[in-house]
């Protein structure tokens, strides 16, 4: 979970959902209202999670998986990248960009 370089208060599962699901890049503390930004190398990381529910339609290519199964892995594996997401988020005091 993303700890505030300010105030070193981790903020919870909910809170963190809150802050990473607008478009504003700029997140607001819950705890002290500083702004914090997620961090480049965090960034990168959540940009590969939802890759990981297209699992199924690669091994479907190999292995013949019915569709039924199929678009249950692919929904299993989506809900469970929603949950594990925000234990990958690291926020930081200034905003990096991710092109060098």
């Amino acid at each position: 979970m993303p700890t505030c370089e300010y105030c070193k208060k981790t903020w919870t599962w909910k809170e963190t959902i809150q802050k990473t699901t607008s478009l504003n890049p700029a997140l607001s503390c819950p705890y002290c209202r500083q702004t914090q930004y997620q961090t480049k190398h965090s960034r990168m990381q959540m940009s590969m999670l939802p890759m990981m529910s297209l699992f199924p339609l690669i091994l479907s290519i190999f292995v013949d998986l019915p569709t039924g199964v199929t678009i249950g892995f692919i929904l299993l594996l989506s809900i469970f990248a929603f949950v594990i997401y925000p234990f990958f988020i690291r926020i930081g005091n200034e905003e990096e960009s991710i092109i060098p």
